[in-house]
């Protein structure tokens, strides 16, 4: 084999993955908001914005070199914020700009379902998505970024559903994920129509990890079950997780069925259509078959060219 594991690793921490010291970096700009939030909560033990966390990428570890921006999700719980979704993202916006007054309220701008909050080229833009406070254990209805509807949802069972499977799994867990979530994003720059959100990407490596089908200590390996887990299955099994107790879930008529691990009524793939699907098919199958022949290539520029069909020209050893 003329390119290793080694060298995935190696190409992983030079061009994939984001530095320990940004990350750190990164953590405490956005934990700078929620600490602001926790003071002025303990001087007003009602305000109606209850809570603010990281999340998403940043949070669970999986975050690539090429971040852009955090997910940070807000609790909140009032009565006086509008029914109208933009007039709400608006309300909370200047909401935001009170708190902060920091940031220059010009910087605090209300998106399409979420508030962004931009801090220039001094580090992350911060993406605020808001979640309807439920109760003490962090029960929430997220706004979701697909459509504005609401979701059942527990940030802090997302981030333990994945600290869970790296102590499992080691950290070779999270190092599969961030390849595969840079495999995604060099096919969106390819082709704007495929989609694969992060989270069906760690849910799919969650669910082969679990039942033992990942290699995931050779990233080769590892990455070729994934791709070839896509064309054996078809995208048909229902992928689903007991973690948290919400029991089973019911097979919706989608195309695509993975379960939220903290609300089994929850299909993440919900808004793909059969035209998403075949799109992500045919593209596991291009990577798998690259994959293929960069294993059995019988030198090493053609195990080169081979890998750059799944990572692009950026790919080096």
């Amino acid at each position: 084999m003329h390119i290793t594991h080694k060298d995935i690793a190696k190409f992983a921490d030079e061009v994939v993955n984001l530095p320990s010291t940004h990350a750190i970096k990164y953590r405490e700009q956005v934990e700078d908001l929620s600490n602001r939030l926790d003071a002025h909560i303990k001087d007003n033990p009602d305000y109606h914005l209850k809570w603010m966390m990281l999340s998403g990428s940043l949070a669970k570890r999986t975050s690539l070199r090429s971040i852009s921006d955090a997910d940070m999700a807000l609790y909140l719980q009032s009565d006086d914020a509008p029914e109208d979704m933009v007039e709400f993202l608006e309300w909370l916006a200047e909401e935001l700009a009170t708190l902060y007054p920091h940031i220059n309220a010009r910087d605090i701008e209300a998106k399409t379902y979420s508030v962004s909050i931009s801090f220039g080229g001094n580090g992350l833009d911060v993406d605020v998505v808001p979640i309807y406070w439920l109760n003490n254990a962090w029960d929430g209805d997220l706004v979701s970024q697909d459509d504005g509807s609401r979701l059942r949802t527990n940030i802090p069972q997302h981030l333990e559903f994945m600290e869970k499977r790296h102590k499992r799994h080691s950290s070779d867990f999270r190092q599969v994920i961030r390849l595969l979530k840079y495999w995604v994003n060099e096919r969106k720059e390819k082709d704007s129509d495929f989609r694969l959100k992060s989270f069906m990407v760690e849910l799919i490596v969650a669910h082969l990890a679990d039942s033992g089908r990942l290699s995931l200590s050779n990233y080769p390996e590892a990455l070729r079950e994934f791709f070839d887990y896509i064309q054996m299955s078809n995208l048909d099994e229902v992928i689903s997780f007991n973690d948290f107790g919400h029991g089973s879930v019911t097979k919706q008529n989608k195309p695509i069925n993975i379960f939220d691990p903290d609300n089994a009524k929850n299909n993440i793939a919900d808004q793909y259509t059969q035209a998403n699907k075949d799109l992500i098919l045919d593209t596991a199958l291009e990577a798998a078959e690259a994959i293929e022949y960069a294993l059995k290539a019988t030198t090493k520029d053609e195990a080169l060219r081979q890998w750059r069909k799944v990572f692009g020209t950026a790919f080096r050893v």
